[in-house]
């Protein structure tokens, strides 16, 4: 069983997107096996194989509109930037906001994170390289 503040202590190592694959990493060995991190209010459910969960919510809320419009060629842009550390959390969070992103869904088991937009289809599905 995991805790809040094993997933909090995992998350504040992570400065920047380039560092993304060690908190996924983290995740897999405390038993998590997916989660799903919402935009608007910065809410992250995490799971585990036994039906546990914890809820996440960040210490100062900032939340962000959604854009009813999706762009996958926006989400793109700013993957790629965060993914280089060019951009911190928060940058990134508001750039999936404009590019209409409402959640993505990590599986940690396969190794993959889905942009999913609020019409519920996935804009862009990547593998994360755990190794």
């Amino acid at each position: 069983m995991f805790t809040a503040e094993q997933i909090q202590a995992a998350s504040a190592k992570v400065t920047s997107g380039a560092e993304y694959p060690l908190f996924v990493r983290a995740l897999k060995l405390m038993g998590v096996v997916t989660y799903e991190h919402f935009v608007v209010d910065g809410s992250t459910v995490y799971a585990g194989a036994n039906q546990e969960q914890v809820r996440i919510m960040p210490p100062q809320v900032v939340t962000f509109t959604v854009n009813a419009t999706s762009s996958a060629t926006k989400l793109q842009e700013a993957l790629k930037a965060h993914q280089q550390g060019m951009t911190n959390y928060s940058t990134f969070c508001q750039q999936a906001a404009e590019a209409g992103v409402e959640k993505w869904i990590c599986n940690i088991q396969q190794h993959t994170i889905s942009y999913v937009n609020t019409e519920g289809n996935t804009l862009l599905q990547e593998t994360i390289p755990i190794g």
